[in-house]
């Protein structure tokens, strides 16, 4: 799949409002102390409804085109807002892969409905063995039937198909289309760290159709697409702790003076502000060389995975410092961004992979 032309200025600025007006109508910090950070079938139709999932996939199939750079500013706002939405798993992945994949009658059936928001897909490729190798698979196929378990698919429950990594008799790696409701497929369903809702997929013998031929590939492109996402997002949670802790520094008071007119209370959000640019400025150049197809595309990448994650501890641990015992309780977001920030460090390669990646690079 080659990315067409990024949206202009003007459409991301409209993508950006639009995510910030159906994050105050459907989701709130609210939700987030209840724990129902599940994305129902009504908040997802209403982002296809206003042409959220149409980024990234062609106007031929109904989508309005765009690059990397156009998924990733979703992504940023998504974890500036804290919204559980499974954008990674059905937009990110999953409809890349299909545009990617797909044959012609797979891409004109599937492709439309998730525009629309009629259809969610469910990303299956993380194994319990997995650890940080991407390619790590043991799910296997055999004549069109798969067998396996799968970890950590966002909202798995909320998904009508199932995209699925499985490896065949000759060890080739392959994708799979199946329909989550079939005999064979069981799910457990469980919270991570942040709330949001995760499932572990048991496949016995489920039935799966063909999504293209080897996959080894288009998996490599998709594991740096869905890192530089996770850096956005991570980027965006950082933003968003920075502007509630910077508030709060302005009116909690000591000494009969707000906290945030201590000297040394100043450095520290200064140095939390330049950890959010530099984190940015890396996300930035990546997403301009993945978009370009750079030779050093997967080093930038890495570079920003990394700085994204490491900066996200520390702007999260300086927070929780400021605003004191209570940062960690459920009445306040500091902890939530923390979480959120801590969720997605261990998504798509940890900071230390990706250090690793640049240094085998480098030799």
């Amino acid at each position: 799949m080659t990315y067409m032309t990024n949206l202009d200025e003007e459409d991301r600025r409209l993508v950006g409002a639009t995510v910030e007006r159906l994050a105050e109508q459907y989701f709130s910090i609210d939700r987030c102390r209840s724990g129902n950070l599940v994305c129902g079938r009504e908040e997802w139709a209403a982002f296809g409804e206003q042409g959220l999932f149409a980024i990234g996939i062609s106007p031929e199939y109904g989508g309005i085109g765009g690059g990397a750079a156009d998924l990733a500013m979703v992504m940023r706002q998504i974890g500036y807002n804290l919204l559980p939405m499974p954008y990674m798993d059905s937009i990110v992945l999953g409809a890349t892969l299909v545009a990617r994949l797909g044959s012609e009658d797979l891409k004109r059936t599937l492709l439309p409905a998730i525009v629309a928001g009629e259809l969610r897909l469910g990303f299956a490729h993380r194994e319990a063995n997995s650890g940080d190798i991407f390619d790590h698979v043991e799910t296997s196929v055999r004549g069109g039937r798969l067998s396996g378990q799968k970890i950590h698919v966002m909202d798995g429950g909320m998904a009508a198909k199932l995209i699925v990594s499985a490896r065949d008799e000759q060890g080739v790696l392959g994708f799979y289309l199946l329909d989550r409701d079939q005999p064979g497929v069981a799910f457990q369903h469980y919270r991570l760290i942040d709330n949001r809702m995760a499932s572990r997929v048991v496949l016995a013998d489920a039935q799966g159709e063909a999504i293209g031929g080897e996959a080894t590939p288009a998996l490599a492109v998709l594991h740096d697409l869905a890192a530089i996402c996770a850096a956005a997002e991570t980027v965006g949670a950082i933003a968003g702790l920075n502007r509630d802790t910077l508030d709060y520094a302005k009116v909690r008071k000591q000494f009969g003076q707000p906290i945030g007119s201590f000297q040394v209370l100043q450095h520290r959000l200064v140095d939390m502000y330049i950890a959010q640019q530099m984190a940015a400025a890396m996300v930035a150049d990546a997403l301009k060389g993945f978009d370009d197809s750079v030779s050093d595309m997967s080093v930038r990448i890495s570079a920003a995975k990394a700085q994204a994650d490491r900066s996200g501890r520390q702007v999260g641990e300086s927070a929780i410092q400021i605003h004191g015992g209570m940062g960690m309780t459920d009445e306040c977001s500091a902890g939530h961004y923390l979480k959120r920030i801590l969720a997605n460090g261990s998504q798509f390669g940890t900071a230390g992979w990706h250090v690793t990646r640049i240094a085998r690079h480098a030799l």
